[in-house]
């Protein structure tokens, strides 16, 4: 696969010139982070050839679990431009959504080390340069990423590139809004301010008057 780190990189940084959030509740924040942060990923992502995408789609049947290769490759009852039609959903996958699903795929706890390696080579192999020739850190997804036991497995976060990118997202998100509540902090302290000055005036002035009875 093809990943345009330019693009991805020049996206992310443009954030800075526009507000990504509103004020939202601290629970939902983490949440509509990795909603608002995943598209700029996927954008950036093709598929190098059509011989690559058949030979991903050829290794997920291979190695899925009959759950996953049924849920992912049998055809489904789906909405597509208004009509209903019955596809399989790999049918409707960018090379962004195939990625990610291969990388939910043998994802069992109980695999030998040598099947977990033969995954993480191949993963490594069609990744093109989303991944390093050097080490690799395998980051696995956080349990609030996925409902099912069956669509967890690697984060995209593995990739160094997306990793750098979420953390900058992450802290411009926070900054966004600490700076939003230090704008509703500081209007609320001008109105006490402009209180305390009047009520200030209504002292000194009504003391003089009480002083010169």
């Amino acid at each position: 696969m093809l990943f345009d780190q330019s693009k991805f990189v020049n996206s992310i940084l443009a954030l800075q010139d526009s507000a990504i959030f509103a004020e939202v509740p601290r629970w939902r924040l983490e949440q509509q982070m990795r909603e608002r942060f995943l598209p700029y990923f996927k954008e950036c992502v093709s598929w190098e050839s059509d011989e690559e995408k058949e030979k991903v789609f050829d290794y997920m049947k291979k190695y899925g679990v009959q759950s996953q290769v049924e849920r992912d490759f049998s055809p489904r009852r789906q909405h597509i431009n208004g009509q209903v039609l019955y596809v399989p959903a790999y049918e409707m996958w960018t090379a962004a959504d195939a990625l990610l699903m291969l990388m939910t795929y043998r994802n069992s706890p109980k695999l030998v080390q040598a099947t977990v390696l033969e995954h993480r080579n191949f993963i490594q192999e069609v990744a093109g340069n989303l991944l390093p020739d050097q080490s690799i850190a395998w980051v696995y997804k956080d349990p609030s990423e996925f409902d099912r036991l069956l669509d967890s497995g690697y984060s995209y976060m593995t990739f160094p590139v997306v990793a750098r990118g979420a953390l900058f997202f992450e802290y411009l998100c926070q900054l966004q809004l600490a700076q939003k509540r230090q704008e509703i902090r500081q209007d609320e302290m001008n109105t006490i301010i402009s209180e305390v000055q009047t009520l200030s005036s209504h002292v000194t002035k009504t003391l003089s008057q009480l002083q010169a009875v």
